[in-house]
C-alpha cells in the first residue's frame, strides 16, 4: 500500500455516538490523492472526505458517530498517486474512474461496543460464530 502505515481495521463507537481520530501516512514516494466513502451517511460523518498526502506526510482523519441503532458499517479508503498539479481531489478520481483507474482501497469496519465495553452485535450480523 503506497500510505496509510498502521490504519486499523476497526473503529469503535457507542451506540450514543462517539469520535474516532485517525491519521493516514503516506509512506510512499508519490503525492495520493485519497478518498473516503462511508456506507451511512446518516449515522457518521467523516472529515475529510477527500484530500492529498505529500510523500512523507500525514493528514488527520476524523469519523463522529451520531446517535442511532446498531448497524454493520464500514469506511472505504481509495489511494491514487496523482501529480503535485493536481487541485481538486474529488474531480481527480472522477476523471482517474473516466480513464479507467482503479485506486488501491483499504475497508475499516465501524464496530458498536455497549455502555460497559462489549460488542454490541446487530441483528443481520449474527451468526453461529458471533453467538458460540
Amino acid at each position: 500500500m503506497h500510505a496509510s502505515s498502521g490504519l486499523p481495521q476497526c473503529a469503535y463507537f457507542n451506540v450514543t455516538g462517539g469520535k474516532s481520530d485517525h491519521m493516514l501516512v503516506n509512506i510512499g514516494e508519490k503525492r495520493l490523492a485519497v478518498k473516503i466513502r462511508c456506507s451511512n451517511n446518516n449515522l457518521y460523518r467523516v472529515s475529510p472526505n477527500a484530500m492529498f498526502i505529500e510523500p512523507g506526510q500525514c493528514q488527520n482523519l476524523v469519523v463522529v458517530r451520531m446517535a442511532g441503532p446498531a448497524r454493520s458499517d464500514k469506511l472505504i479508503l481509495q489511494f491514487l498517486p496523482c501529480d503535485k498539479d493536481a487541485e481538486d481531489c474529488k474531480e481527480f478520481f472522477k476523471q482517474a474512474d473516466k480513464n479507467g483507474l482503479r485506486p488501491e482501497t483499504t475497508r475499516i469496519s465501524l464496530k458498536m461496543v455497549g455502555d460497559q465495553g462489549y460488542r454490541v452485535i446487530p441483528s443481520r450480523e449474527v451468526t453461529d460464530d458471533a453467538i458460540s
